[in-house]
């Protein structure tokens, strides 16, 4: 790009000085003139050249190459043409000769050069190209900020309806299809945005408890699998997911079907889930009631173990008919004794 600066300023010095020994000087004077200033453009090439070899520390000495040449010729036929567009003017001026066609087409020539030479030296202009590119980020952020800002909002409208819709199917069961349909297109629409993994399992989590409650174990089960096959997949798990868990374990006891503990475990516990890495003491507590009921002793004292550990009572599990089998175990027992003196 500078190379196409010190062209256009050439042009123009060259212009002016043409013109005014053009009209003082006549025909000779430009004759003259192009060849000086072909010549001190020649000495101003060598001059450049010497200075770049000098900062380089190069010992090579400046000489014509076929690129210098061609610099020069090109501006030696620049020179020469202005000349000839200037006598013409000139001539005009000093009413010797019409303005010709000749004329207006070197005009129109020199004007186009400069012309194109401005708009590609604005074009590619570093200022205004990172003038551009700043704005263009700017506006970019703002577009991102405007979008944000306008998915929170139909977000805030989204878990409103939803929040109603779950107050709905809380006292009245035949809003329960209506809530599953409304949180799956929900959690398909927004994904683990914001707070939604911890407001489904809450929600999935207080259901299942009340439909439980009621003896309504189909719809308990309805809405478990709804948060295992549909909500899950997009939102992914939260911490809340461990109540969903505890419950979906009771509801497999009670209605007898190891299906459900089998997808709790695949799906929210994990198959190699540690007993002594959980904290939840209602899943924990449940848990021991699956491990009591499967006689699987050793699993069972892990379970309770950790659930005195963080929070649940030796009377809990001496009053729940579950836990009948091993009220005579020693180990069981030692277990909840040791419970009730750390209470």
């Amino acid at each position: 790009m500078d190379n196409f600066a010190v062209f256009k300023y050439l042009i123009i010095i060259e212009l002016i000085l043409l013109f005014v020994i053009g009209y003082f000087g006549g025909k000779n004077g430009l004759i003259i003139t192009v060849i000086v200033s072909t010549l001190l453009f020649t000495w101003l090439l060598f001059a450049t050249s010497a200075l770049s070899g000098a900062y380089t520390n190069s010992n090579i000495r400046p000489h014509l190459n076929s690129d210098h040449i061609k610099q020069i010729f090109i501006v030696f036929l620049t020179f020469a043409y202005i000349a000839g567009g200037v006598y013409l003017f000139v001539l005009f001026l000093k009413r010797e000769e019409p303005l010709t066609v000749y004329f207006y087409i070197w005009l129109i020539t020199i004007v186009g050069t400069i012309t194109s030479i401005n708009v590609l030296l604005y074009k590619n202009d570093p200022v205004r190209i990172e003038t551009l590119a700043t704005q263009k980020i700017i506006k970019q952020r703002q577009l991102e900020k405007d979008t944000r800002e306008k998915e929170f909002e139909e977000y805030i409208k989204s878990t409103a309806k939803l929040l109603s819709q779950f107050e709905k199917a809380m006292t009245n069961t035949k809003e329960i299809n209506n809530y599953i349909n409304l949180s799956e297109r929900v959690s398909k629409q927004y994904n683990d945005s914001y707070s939604l993994p911890t407001i489904f399992a809450n929600y999935t989590t207080k259901l299942m408890i009340c439909s439980i409650g009621n003896g309504e174990l189909e719809i308990a089960r309805y809405l478990f699998d709804s948060y295992i096959d549909s909500i899950i997949t997009h939102t992914g798990l939260s911490e809340k997911s461990s109540d969903v868990a505890g419950n979906a374990i009771v509801l497999s006891i009670l209605s007898t079907d190891e299906n459900i503990y089998e997808r709790v475990e695949a799906f929210i516990l994990g198959k190699n889930f540690q007993i002594e890495e959980i904290s939840n003491p209602i899943l924990l507590f449940n848990l021991a009631c699956n491990f009591s009921l499967k006689r699987d002793k050793k699993e069972l004292l892990l379970a309770t173990a950790q659930s005195l550990k963080y929070g649940k009572s030796s009377d809990q599990f001496l009053k729940d008919s579950d836990f009948s089998y091993y009220l005579d175990d020693e180990d069981f027992l030692s277990l909840l004794d040791l419970g009730v003196r750390d209470e």
